[in-house]
């Protein structure tokens, strides 16, 4: 199976003061670059950014910006920086994660590929023993059509598009708080005294 790793890194960081949450550090080390770490079997990993390009180039990153649609806009949400990678991806699979959970699994892209291979499935998403993480996933590049139609029918929500496309689990009912997010000051304080 060829993948392309994509890290989400295109939000506002509203609830960290608008810090881009990607360059943020964790003992030493920005966000991003834990993250990447879980994508090492990827063909390559690519950034979904919409602002710090310096930045993440410094950091060796390819870049991919969020695909510009006038009828849907940029306010979009995920959706539209999964569409991005769905659109812009050089390999017939994606692999995300945004990129503020930087204690996945080390399993995440053996059991996510796995489950698409075992199931015979487009869409796979992780499933941590109580719920979907519905911004953790591997998708196949040719559901690229069928989410640019749902984000210019309006709609927004993530658990709604997957659920339309049948998305499947990976189980990961073993490591439930792998996939703690990163979204205010407090959480980096409380993950780094862990």
């Amino acid at each position: 199976m060829q993948v392309t790793g994509y890290i989400l890194a295109g939000g506002q960081g509203t609830r960290m003061g608008g810090k881009d949450k990607g360059l943020l550090t964790l003992n030493g080390e920005p966000l991003v670059k834990l993250v990447a770490a879980y994508f090492s079997n990827c063909e390559s990993i690519v950034v979904n950014a919409n602002r710090s390009f310096d930045e993440y180039q410094k950091l060796g990153f390819n870049l991919v910006e969020d695909v510009d649609i006038p009828d849907v806009g940029p306010s979009a949400g995920p959706l539209l920086g999964i569409l991005t990678a769905l659109e812009s991806s050089a390999t017939p699979w994606v692999l995300i994660s945004p990129c503020d959970t930087p204690n996945l699994p080390n399993s995440y892209y053996q059991r996510m590929t796995n489950t698409a291979s075992e199931k015979m499935k487009f869409a796979v998403v992780a499933y941590d023993g109580q719920r979907q993480q519905n911004l953790h996933l591997l998708l196949n590049t040719n559901l690229a059509d069928n989410l640019k139609m749902f984000l210019l029918s309006g709609s927004r929500k993530t658990y709604e598009w997957l659920e339309s496309i049948g998305v499947v689990d990976a189980d990961f009912s073993d490591c439930p708080t792998a996939f703690h997010n990163l979204n205010t000051p407090m959480d980096m304080e409380e993950f780094q005294g862990l």
